[in-house]
């Protein structure tokens, strides 16, 4: 996890044209984890993002955001793929 999850997020950031970004990970029902498992968000924070005075209201995911169609969640998760391809060949010397 320590080697991968900077490694997606710089993905990510690529992807979405977004530096900054919040990771998180919820461990528990009273975390709003209801079955057993990890997995980490990394959240994009664009600079367009209105300020609020709850913070952890938006950085938890529950602010301002944008639904994403089929369409485009595929479109997504293939450009994500693409760039992650393109990470990986860098780290082996190929790209």
């Amino acid at each position: 996890i320590g080697f991968w999850l900077p490694v997606l997020a710089k993905v990510v950031s690529r992807v979405t044209g977004v530096s900054d970004y919040n990771i998180v990970q919820n461990n528990g029902a009273r975390a709003a984890q209801v079955v057993p498992h990890v997995h980490f968000h990394i959240i994009p924070r664009p600079e367009s993002m209105p300020q609020i005075k709850n913070k952890s209201w938006t950085m938890f995911g529950r602010g301002q955001r944008e639904e994403l169609d089929d369409d485009e969640g595929a479109k997504l998760a293939g450009e994500m793929r693409r760039v992650l391809r393109e990470e990986v060949e860098k780290m082996e010397g190929k790209g």
